[in-house]
C-alpha cells in the first residue's frame, strides 16, 4: 500500500465507526488478529515495509496507533471502543510472537483510548493454524494477568 491508500484506509475506518454509531451501535471494535489488515501491519511474518509503518515492532504498530486515536476522535465516551489483538500468530517462521503481542497489548492499556482488548491469536494464512489447546490458552492468560499486575504496581 502507498501511504495515500494507508490514509485513504484509514479514512474508511473512521467512516465505518461513524455510520455504525448513526445505526445506533454503542462502540466499535477493530479486528487487528487473523491476518486481516490490521494484523497484517503488526506481524513481521506479512509486514516487510521499510517505511513509518514497518520495519521495528514500534513501526509495526503505527497503523494501529493512528485508528485508535482517529476512531477514539469521532467514537468518544460512552461510546465503546474495543481491539481485537493476537497473542501469536502461530506461523511455522516469522510470526507475531508473544513478546511482541504483549508490548502491543501494553501500548493499548496505556494510551488510555480503549475500553478493552480481546485477545485471540492465530492466522488465516497459518497451514498449522487450529484452535489453540486449554494449555497454551491458560499459559496466554496468566502471562496477560501477570503483565497487567506489574503495570498497574
Amino acid at each position: 500500500m502507498t501511504l495515500d491508500e494507508i490514509d485513504y484506509v484509514i479514512c474508511l475506518f473512521v467512516r465505518a465507526a461513524r455510520v455504525s454509531i448513526a445505526a445506533g451501535f454503542s462502540g466499535i471494535q477493530l479486528h487487528a488478529a487473523h491476518g486481516f489488515l490490521i494484523s497484517q501491519f503488526l506481524s513481521p511474518h506479512t509486514n516487510r515495509r521499510t517505511d513509518d509503518y514497518g520495519g521495528s515492532p514500534h513501526k509495526r504498530m503505527t497503523l494501529l496507533r493512528r485508528l485508535v486515536k482517529e476512531l477514539r476522535a469521532v467514537c468518544p465516551p460512552p461510546l465503546c471502543l474495543g481491539v481485537k489483538l493476537n497473542s501469536a500468530d502461530y506461523m511455522v517462521v516469522g510470526g507475531l510472537q508473544q513478546e511482541e503481542a504483549l508490548e502491543q497489548l501494553r501500548w493499548l492499556v496505556e494510551c488510555g483510548m480503549v475500553d478493552f482488548v480481546d485477545i485471540s491469536g492465530g492466522n488465516a494464512e497459518a497451514a498449522t493454524d487450529r484452535l489453540r489447546s486449554r494449555l497454551t490458552c491458560r499459559m496466554w492468560f496468566d502471562t496477560v494477568k501477570e503483565h497487567a499486575n506489574k503495570t498497574q504496581s
